[in-house]
């Protein structure tokens, strides 16, 4: 029996959605997706042999510890090829699809966290460390003179800033700039670049183009048709938020603009007709768009709760702290 869709699902799922993501990282029956991904990130200076995947979700040392949840978060035997030996290492990989303030002190955070978590083992723990890489997937640029010749990956390490010398290896963020990613599947150089390639244009893709068996066994795995039902509805349901949410933020952005441009002109009368509109638009459109926003989360909180989905995965879903839920919750009691 077929079933009407509001709208068009593509050949394969779409990899920056939760449900992608996940499925294609995050379980362990497709685990050797994962491996061989940090295979292609590390180039040969660490080798993966495995992954154990751990709860994604931290709820801090006491109470009052701000609660953590991963998208993906795991820990893997390695073999360091330079230094000749074996090592463990933990690891936290992240999806954000929307630009998000303070995105890289989020990274930051995650990373100190699952450091400070070793420390938890007793008073005989002598601070040897397990390290920790941090991979940030983010389908927008840090910096707004960032441009298309900037580097697609930044890795980020405690180094001495003038000899540029380690200090160790505890830890290790990577930023994978999406938007900076090749425009044809062709161009891509190396097995690191099909893999981002694959993440940020899967869902809009026919055929795998890439040969090798890892690849096709992708496109296999992330075919729409060898979906469950269930995983269906599970993904078109998500679909259906992630694009609300894409036109209530366009809404909002558009309302803000107006009203800056509004303030702008009103508060020029009397400051100068210069300086008032600089001041308005800045204004009008960071505070609309901090409204709209919260407006729109609201919205999708109060529609997910309707459908029965845990705070865990609205949060998840909506990119958003467990505090940040309870928050906008308790400011619209009515809703919940």
């Amino acid at each position: 029996m077929e079933v009407d869709r509001p709208f068009e699902i593509g050949t394969y799922i779409d990899l920056m959605t939760d449900f992608g993501f996940k499925r294609i990282f995050g379980e362990e029956s497709n685990r050797q997706f994962l491996i061989d991904f940090l295979n292609a990130l590390f180039n040969g200076e660490i080798i993966v042999d495995d992954v154990v995947y751990d709860n994604s979700e931290y709820k801090g040392m006491t109470r009052e510890s701000r609660g953590l949840i991963y998208d993906i978060y795991c820990h893997a035997k390695c073999d360091e090829t330079e230094k000749n030996h074996k090592s463990s290492r933990h690891f936290i990989i992240e999806m954000q699809r929307t630009r998000q303030e303070f995105f890289d002190e989020r990274a930051v955070y995650y990373v100190s966290n699952a450091v400070a978590r070793q420390g938890e083992k007793g008073s005989d723990y002598d601070f040897h460390l397990v390290p920790v890489v941090g991979i940030f997937f983010m389908n927008f640029l840090f910096r707004k003179a960032e441009r298309k010749d900037d580097e697609m990956v930044e890795l980020h390490m405690l180094m001495n800033t003038k000899t540029h010398e380690l200090l160790n290896d505890a830890v290790r963020l990577y930023f994978i700039k999406l938007p900076l990613m090749r425009e044809r599947a062709e161009e891509c150089k190396d097995d690191m670049e099909r893999w981002i390639y694959c993440i940020k244009n899967l869902q809009n893709m026919d055929t795998m183009p890439f040969n090798s068996p890892i690849f096709q066994k992708l496109g296999r795995i992330a075919s729409v048709a060898n979906l469950s039902n269930d995983d269906l509805l599970t993904y078109e349901r998500e679909l259906k938020y992630a694009r609300d949410r894409h036109n209530q933020m366009a809404y909002a952005k558009k309302e803000a603009r107006e009203e800056g441009l509004a303030e702008g002109r009103a508060e020029g009368r009397v400051q100068g007709r210069a300086e008032g509109r600089a001041e308005g638009r800045a204004e009008g459109l960071s505070e609309g768009i901090r409204k709209g926003r919260r407006m729109m989360l609201k919205e999708s909180i109060a529609n997910m709760k309707k459908l029965e989905l845990t705070d865990s995965q609205i949060a998840s879903i909506l990119n958003i702290t467990p505090e940040e839920l309870r928050q906008l919750a308790s400011e619209n009691n009515d809703q919940f």
